[in-house]
């Protein structure tokens, strides 16, 4: 039982770690692309595309917490894989989008697979 509690302890440091360097380059990119929060005519609102890739992040982080089973786990997994890039699929910008899931995929993976050896 102990050795579980640490597995999990240890995938939400890693998970943490994951998504905090995933939040930090949406603000930067929206911040040096427009100056103002209004769109260019066929250009999606930074704001709200960072407002999605926020939400989309914390809320399956946080229901998957609280729910604390495998079900809980595996929708902590995946907020922390798909939700920075729900900003992105909200931009029309979804090829880049599936590219940061994967690179988050395969380092939850790589952590997990590590935890566990």
């Amino acid at each position: 039982m102990k050795k579980r509690g640490s597995v999990f302890i240890l995938s939400v440091i890693v998970g943490l770690i994951l998504l905090g360097g995933t939040i930090t380059p949406s603000f930067a990119q929206g911040v040096t692309a427009l100056k103002s929060n209004v769109a260019p005519i066929g250009l999606k609102s930074p704001g709200t595309a960072t407002a999605w890739s926020l939400f989309g992040t914390a809320a399956p982080i946080a229901i998957g917490l609280a729910q604390g089973d495998a079900a809980g786990g595996m929708m902590f997994l995946a907020g922390v894989t798909f939700g920075p890039s729900m900003g992105y699929f909200y931009a029309g910008r979804s090829g880049r989008g599936w590219a940061g899931a994967g690179i988050r995929f395969g380092a939850m993976t790589v952590s997990i697979v590590g935890l566990a050896l």
